[in-house]
């Protein structure tokens, strides 16, 4: 008796989307603290950005992809933010593709919080005390986005022409402003304060969201880098272009140099596609 499994006749659709990412150290750092992530639920495959300057394109179904902007001491902010990645992906390729959205959530911050720790752990050598890294997550699942943020790194949705922020800064100015904070004049020196990181925060409070997508939709992930001297407009007339999603990755990450490119920018920029039975 033969045990050849036959093919479904009736496969389940796939959800295409296309990835482009770059990081680039910018204009007045000596060397690039942040470290992107572009992984496949699921599978052990992953693509880990720690070139001053790579482009990555890809097309699949769920991915998931996290940007992490370290910092702390001489090496501190580079190992903190490359050992995120290192443990996102670990952990994350361990789950099942056909994840469900409750699962997603529940695997980014558990993936958070494990990094969290690692980091913790591995600050205990004298060199690497303080380090920490921001870390934004996400993963496209079941044609949804299920994003996870600690810190300040940031994830948008670019949909019909319009730029939507779904993550809030984790800063101590945005916490003032949220709260009335009657003056930006005073808030001139606390621009670069964070309330929460991985491995320099004793307890974290991993923020996740989700949002349906429609065919089309672009998420951004990026760290400050981008949104400091570039302004949601011009980001938007960015992603506006009818251009390649690398050529466009690599227009945001030109707008920040151009404007001054005064830390470490990174970039993961997706375009769901939609629907496609394979």
């Amino acid at each position: 008796m033969s045990s050849r499994t036959e093919p479904d006749p009736f496969p389940s659709p796939l959800h295409r989307l296309e990835v482009a990412a770059r990081s680039h150290v910018g204009r007045h750092r000596d060397n690039n603290e942040d470290s992107l992530l572009v992984g496949h639920l699921g599978r052990d495959e992953r693509h880990l950005f720690d070139l001053p300057a790579t482009s990555y394109l890809a097309r699949s179904g769920e991915w998931f992809a996290a940007v992490c902007d370290g910092m702390g001491g001489e090496a501190g902010g580079e190992v903190a933010s490359r050992l995120a990645t290192v443990v996102l992906d670990a952990e994350l390729k361990r789950r099942p593709r056909s994840a469900s959205l409750r699962m997603a959530s529940e695997a980014l911050t558990g993936a958070l919080v494990t990094a969290a720790r690692t980091i913790a752990e591995a600050a205990r050598e004298p060199s690497l005390k303080r380090m920490g890294t921001t870390a934004t997550a996400a993963v496209v699942v079941q044609g949804q986005l299920v994003f996870a943020q600690v810190g300040d790194s940031r994830a948008y949705l670019f949909r019909g022409g319009k730029l939507t922020q779904l993550t809030e800064d984790q800063t101590l100015v945005a916490h003032l402003r949220k709260n009335g904070h009657p003056s930006d004049g005073d808030l001139a020196g606390l621009s670069n304060v964070i309330l929460q990181a991985l491995g320099t925060s004793t307890h974290l409070d991993v923020v996740v969201g989700a949002v349906e997508l429609a065919p089309r939709d672009l998420v951004l992930l990026c760290s400050d880098g981008l949104t400091g001297p570039v302004t949601d407009e011009e980001i938007a007339h960015i992603l506006s272009r009818p251009a390649p999603l690398d050529v466009r990755v690599d227009a945001l990450v030109a707008a920040a140099n151009t404007a001054g490119g005064p830390d470490n920018i990174s970039c993961v920029l997706l375009d769901y596609l939609g629907l496609s039975l394979a």
